[in-house]
């Protein structure tokens, strides 16, 4: 989905001229591609002599000196019109996108033009693609030459200061490979929350966060939450945390635990992603999202801390390709006695000062997850050697001899902690998921794989 960034000054101007008053009105686009498939709104330019009706809005000539005169001074390329539409037409119609195409077909250095259209009033929850502005809201689609589609566009109010840095800072394969991302985060504590941020800071702009519990003092040690925070539910503050970092991200919450009872909750989360992060407390409800990322055909990171911090663990689950959570680690994780477990809740207990133990596994995690994005998006192939051998789970020592008689390792000087070892993993006889990986064939390269179909694409 493309992206179209506001900054904040910009609404009062798009409530005045369009939301408030009679519909039609038009207001011009003035702006330019910030990272690959997102644009920002460097100036609007107010139509007040256009020609517009119920089945045409064109600009005016004051209009068009106006948006030259912008052009010049901003930087920026006429990148779409906005109007206002009668109070029960709040998409643009098929005069709006006919104008989009017209309009692209004009401005052969555009890959997109931009149509949006006001309306006085909203009610309920508004869909994704449109945005609350004032009482009204505002839905905008373009005209995509690449894709061919008049598609709708997410729009998002704030500062553009953060895209600005990641497009200075990073190369733009890997920026594009991670802002347009949705990732779905099962477990914000410490593991989660740590993740989150990391991938927030990294550019991947829209979170889908799920968790039941509270913010408590004994998560201050080990997480990325204040004081501040007691209290309030963790996605909540997760989701705050997130926004004060990236202004631009969109975040979703859940408050809820994973359960039989929650299945179709998580079902919908897992097909609304692009990645799922399950990092939660409760083995039973890390195989239930290992059966649901699969069911949607969704990548998926999982992480834990083992007790006392002693390791940590990574399993990454690519559907058709790789072995399953369950196969790789989660029979082995329902089944283990845990003395730290909560028999009343079910939950494991929690803990202080393993603070730099989490830190480790959530920055191997987050760079697994990160990487694993890259690799489905075409800038990162750091993935393949492990995927292609495998190898998709990795254990973490954090304390000397945490991953017991390791040969290699062994044979080697000074290798007591932040060992690391890819463990190669095999499915199940009996299960579904791991099937196709029965008739696994011998490594081939990432073009062999991508070639073949076998690495889920993802839009």
């Amino acid at each position: 989905m493309l992206h179209l960034v506001f900054d904040r000054d910009q609404v009062p101007l798009l409530e005045s001229e369009l939301v408030s008053p009679p519909p039609e009105r038009l207001v011009h686009l003035v702006g330019r591609q910030m990272l690959p498939g997102t644009y920002r709104v460097h100036a609007l330019v107010h139509d007040e002599h256009a020609q517009a009706g119920a089945t045409h809005c064109r600009p005016s000539a004051d209009a068009e000196l106006a948006i030259r005169e912008t052009e010049a001074a901003s930087g920026g390329w006429y990148i779409g019109i906005l109007h206002s539409h009668p109070v029960g037409f709040p998409e643009p119609s098929g005069q709006d996108e006919q104008a989009a195409w017209d309009s692209l077909a004009l401005n052969p250095h555009l890959e997109a033009f931009f149509v949006g259209v006001t309306t006085s009033t909203r009610h309920g929850a508004l869909p994704e693609h449109r945005t609350a502005i004032g009482a009204g809201q505002l839905s905008v689609h373009a005209a995509h030459r690449p894709s061919g589609q008049f598609e709708a566009v997410r729009c998002t109010v704030g500062t553009a200061d953060f895209l600005d840095m990641l497009a200075a800072r990073m190369p733009r394969e890997t920026v594009a490979s991670l802002v347009p991302r949705k990732v779905a985060v099962f477990g914000a504590g410490s593991l989660g929350s740590t993740i989150a941020e990391t991938m927030v800071r990294n550019g991947v702009s829209a979170f889908h966060l799920v968790d039941p519990d509270r913010v408590e003092a004994v998560n201050l040690s080990r997480s990325i939450y204040t004081t501040a925070d007691i209290g309030c539910l963790k996605v909540d503050a997760l989701a705050d945390r997130l926004h004060q970092v990236n202004p631009l991200a969109v975040t979703r919450t859940l408050s809820s635990a994973v359960d039989d009872g929650t299945a179709s909750d998580g079902a919908a989360i897992c097909a609304w992603a692009d990645l799922v992060i399950a990092v939660t407390d409760d083995p039973r409800a890390q195989v239930i999202l290992d059966v649901l990322a699969h069911e949607a055909d969704t990548p998926a990171v999982f992480a834990g801390v083992m007790p006392g911090g002693h390791s940590g663990e990574i399993v990454i689950t690519l559907p058709g390709l790789t072995t399953c959570y369950r196969c790789s680690a989660g029979n082995l994780r329902l089944n283990a006695f845990r003395g730290d477990m909560d028999y009343d809740s079910g939950r494991i207990k929690g803990a202080v000062a393993l603070g730099a133990d989490v830190a480790v596994v959530a920055a191997a995690a987050a760079k697994t997850a990160l990487s694993l994005l890259g690799l489905l998006h075409g800038s990162d192939d750091n993935l393949w050697k492990p995927v292609l051998e495998g190898r998709n789970m990795v254990h973490i020592g954090l304390a000397p001899q945490a991953l017991g008689h390791v040969e290699v390792l062994d044979q080697l000087p000074h290798q007591h902690l932040f060992q690391s070892v890819w463990m190669l993993t095999e499915p199940s006889e009996d299960c579904d998921h791991c099937r196709p990986q029965h008739n696994r064939t011998a490594p081939g390269t990432a073009a062999d794989i991508q070639g073949d179909g076998a690495l889920p694409q993802r839009g």
